[in-house]
Parts: C-alpha cells; structure tokens; sequence
C-alpha cells in the first residue's frame, strides 16, 4: 500500500513599490514558494475580479511565478490584490496593497521651429 500526499502551496508575500505616484509603473510578483503541481495562479483586486478597464497586466513567468504590471497607475488602480495558487491540496493566498498618490504628471511638447536665433 502506497500514499501519495500532495504538498499545498505556500506563497511569498506580496509587495508593491511604496510611493506610487499616478503615472508611475507599479509590479508585483506572486511566487509559489512550496507546493506540488499541478498549481494554477489567478488575481483578485477587492476580493474582485480585475476589472479589464483598468488595463492591469499579467506575465506568467513559469509554473510557479506570475507578475501583475500596471504600465501607468491612476487612482483606480489603488487597492488590494490577491494572487490565489490553488492545487489539489488546497487554495493558499497572499495579498498586497496597492496605493496610489496624485495625479498623472501631463507631458508637454515644445516645438523649436526651424530657425533659432543666435544673439552676439
């Protein structure tokens, strides 16, 4: 007689950049630390789902690694996220806040024109 135990998943905490400003890139990487496969990753964001206007990313890295990339954070973007990795074992979590300050910084175009005069 043989027993085969799945281990559960164990996750790394999560972490955002402290500071945030609105504009600024944000990341932050869930990673199963511990446990067997087969082992599926998903997002939550305020016990959500990530609501697809908010133009949030996620790059799977391998089986054990996913990163959400926000390319420009607003105020919309602030939060909780949850990375979820559940196996056969069971479902393990890890939750990270996400706050974002100000407003984005407006970019300015400064057109020279063709001639640039010069003064003695």
């Amino acid at each position: 007689m043989s027993v085969c135990v799945t281990v559960p998943p164990r996750l790394a905490p999560m972490v955002f950049p402290a500071g945030t400003r609105a504009g600024m890139r944000a990341q932050a990487t869930c990673l199963v630390q511990e446990g067997d496969q087969p082992v599926s990753l998903s997002w939550t964001k305020d016990g959500q789902p990530i609501d697809p206007q908010l133009d949030v990313r996620f790059s799977q890295l391998d089986v054990f690694t996913s990163i959400i990339v926000i390319e420009r954070a607003t105020a919309a973007h602030s939060g909780n996220y949850t990375c979820a990795a559940t196996n056969p074992a069971r479902t393990a979590t890890t939750t990270g806040p996400l706050t974002v300050s100000g407003r984005a910084r407006k970019s300015h175009t400064i057109s020279l024109g063709d001639h640039l005069s010069k003064r003695n």
